[in-house]
């Protein structure tokens, strides 16, 4: 398998304060360097790697180079600087690795909040799963919780109030038709509203062109990332973005 033989790589990719255009935070990415298939995106792998029972494996490897990033990178900016990674639904049931996580977060001196991971709407509607406990454990570990592609339509905002979630990443279908589709733009622009008012801050996924980012910018979104900005990067090349001018 990739992890053993170090054929699986962390790509980061930024995500920017959309009212002052600086990079603020950023999404781990997983890619398998295959010998033979070349770089490989999750979609191609993860399915035959959950069925081997290898996520939690691999989860907690990806936990611990975006963890490590996240130090460094703070260090270098003399900020915190937080990393998201995405969470699985096993991952997200299963509670050993919480303590765990939090301990080794700790080790490396960062400070809470440091770490963000993201979890898909669908999570809220498995009844086996008490989505709210589950959050305040990450919260009690210092792990901010981010709900992915929000707006795809599983759950809704009260959902989110009541598991008390920092952060909604509007899915990026949303975001490409928010320009030419007044319906669509209506109805993120609504989204980011009602999310403000529940203290939840708002990325934007997906972004690739200026009339999205101008119309994010009028619907007070408070962060994007997509190709518009910058596609995910290895962590060499991404760490001469964040070098102070």
């Amino acid at each position: 398998m990739a992890l053993p033989h170090q054929q699986l790589e962390v790509y980061y990719q930024p995500i920017f304060d959309i009212s002052t255009g600086r990079i603020v935070k950023a999404e781990a990415l997983l890619r398998w360097n295959h010998p033979e298939l070349g770089l490989m995106l999750p979609g191609q792998f993860m399915g035959p790697a959950e069925k081997a029972g290898l996520m939690n494996e691999i989860g907690n490897w990806v936990f611990t180079e975006a963890a490590l990033h996240s130090a460094l990178w703070s260090a270098l900016l003399g900020t915190p600087f937080q990393i998201s990674i995405n969470l699985s639904a096993k991952q997200f049931i299963d509670q050993d690795y919480t303590s765990g996580w939090g301990a080794y977060m700790k080790s490396l001196g960062l400070a809470s909040n440091s770490i963000s991971v993201d979890i898909r709407e669908e999570v809220f509607l498995n009844e086996r799963v008490n989505a709210s406990d589950r959050i305040v454990a990450l919260h009690d570990a210092g792990i901010e919780v981010a709900v992915d592609d929000f707006g795809a339509g599983y759950s809704s905002i009260d959902h989110l109030n009541k598991a008390a979630v920092d952060t909604i990443k509007i899915d990026k279908s949303l975001v490409h038709f928010m320009t030419g589709h007044a319906s669509s733009q209506t109805v993120a622009q609504a989204i980011i509203a009602m999310a403000h008012k529940l203290g939840i801050k708002v990325i934007a996924e997906g972004v690739e062109t200026i009339a999205q980012h101008v119309s994010l910018q009028s619907a007070n979104c408070d962060y994007a990332q997509g190709y518009l900005f910058a596609a995910p990067l290895r962590a060499e090349v991404f760490e001469k973005l964040l070098h102070p001018a």
